[in-house]
């Protein structure tokens, strides 16, 4: 490659590293808007905004929050498909649409903010590989290295979002498959810090969630061994109905029901708001069930209960035809697990911290959704700013669930 050709290479890679970082940030601004817009209080959680809210503000913020963003889809498929970042980077070199893909991460901000039970990683994703695909474009960087960027900064924008700079890396190379490149680990490395270096000058770099001091024992690096299992059955039934639910989705849609999906997604809104009257961590992208789990700020019994509710939830969201991600779902359905687990061990005179259990069994249960093990424990041990002893008891979880798994998962 010449030296220009590498010039361009490295302004893509500073370009669409800060790109990713600025779409993160306004998509967090967003997000913080629409929430307090949907429930008209300004507290530290969705959890607390829906606990002080109105019953009636309860049921109608998710509803209406439903309607307006299903309305947003059906208007914005009556004028071509929507897209992922798989078909952004499928389309290098070509030019690809951007308002499209920008609108679409608005609504699955927007509808997230408004209770959703969905993941919101999702629309950095795709606002970050849209940009970086038209940035691409203008550069006129070869199929392989445009796949490149715009994959890196899918990471990128995941990273910024969430704060977890190892882990969106580790999710760029994967959607290359280039595992052993070095230009490819460099520059989604490159891209992910720089878009997180741009969120952290906007917002500062705050953790995410609240830990309490946890320290090793017997028992936790027993339960790292212990959750494979169950953290492989509850991936694969996490997954299975997720995978129903869109499929039942996307089957709605190829009927053309009339103004689909946004009486569906207004539907769905009506019973989690509804839900929340009992369940009031049940809202949103799951933060804050993995927050109850750190803190012990709610009932262990209740994790047996957000054990179900939440895959069901989020699976109810998808066949609706709501548009979103996946990660933090299934992180905290994880994370309900260790705790029920924790908490059954205590029931046999077991002393078991559910702290660590919560997060070993999150990881493990990303790792079989997302069928991505190294991903998965970093990206727990990232968000969770998790100790460092935590990290090899992830990783045995992570990689032991997904090999239980590898024969019954579908690619």
């Amino acid at each position: 490659m010449t030296a220009h050709g590498w010039l361009r290479i490295g302004v893509a890679v500073v370009a669409a590293g800060l790109l990713a970082g600025l779409a993160a940030s306004a998509l967090i601004w967003l997000l913080d808007l629409v929430q307090f817009a949907a429930y008209g209080v300004d507290a530290d959680s969705l959890m607390l905004d829906v606990e002080q809210a109105s019953a009636v503000r309860r049921v109608l913020a998710p509803t209406i929050g439903g309607l307006l963003a299903g309305l947003g889809w059906w208007a914005l498929a009556r004028r071509g498909d929507l897209l992922s970042v798989d078909d952004l980077q499928a389309a290098m070199p070509a030019k690809t649409p951007l308002l499209r893909p920008l609108a679409d991460g608005v609504l699955q901000t927007a509808v997230v903010g408004a209770g959703a039970s969905i993941g919101r990683e999702g629309a950095p994703r795709l606002v970050a590989a849209a940009l970086a695909a038209r940035l691409a474009t203008r550069l006129e960087l070869d199929a392989s290295a445009a796949r490149i960027i715009v994959a890196g900064a899918a990471g990128a924008g995941l990273a910024a979002v969430y704060n977890v700079p190892l882990a969106g890396a580790i999710f760029g190379v994967a959607l290359t498959r280039q595992w052993r490149s070095s230009r490819t680990w460099a520059s989604c490395l490159a891209m992910s810090f720089m878009a997180i270096l741009v969120v952290w000058s906007i917002s500062g770099n705050e953790p995410s969630y609240l830990l309490p001091p946890a320290s090793f024992d017997l028992v936790t690096a027993g339960w790292a061994v212990l959750a494979i299992p169950l953290c492989a059955l509850t991936g694969i039934g996490f997954h299975l109905l997720s995978a129903h639910a869109t499929s039942f989705a996307l089957r709605s849609r190829l009927r053309g029901a009339p103004l689909w999906p946004a009486w569906t997604i207004a539907v769905a809104g009506a019973l989690t708001g509804a839900a929340s009257m009992w369940l009031p961590v049940l809202p949103g992208n799951g933060k804050d069930i993995l927050q109850a789990a750190f803190d012990a700020s709610a009932p262990m019994e209740l994790f047996v209960v957000l054990l179900v509710a939440k895959p069901a939830a989020t699976a109810m969201y998808l066949a609706a035809g709501a548009r979103g991600g996946l990660l933090t779902p299934a992180l905290s359905t994880g994370a309900a697990l260790g705790v029920a687990a924790a908490w059954g061990l205590s029931l046999l005179g077991i002393v078991a911290d559910p702290v660590p259990f919560a997060i070993i069994a999150a990881g493990g249960v990303l790792a079989v959704t997302q069928r991505a093990p190294l991903f998965a424990a970093v990206m727990a041990w990232e968000l969770i700013r998790a100790p460092i002893w935590i990290l090899p008891l992830l990783l045995v979880a992570a990689f032991g669930s997904c090999a239980v798994t590898s024969g019954t998962m579908k690619e």
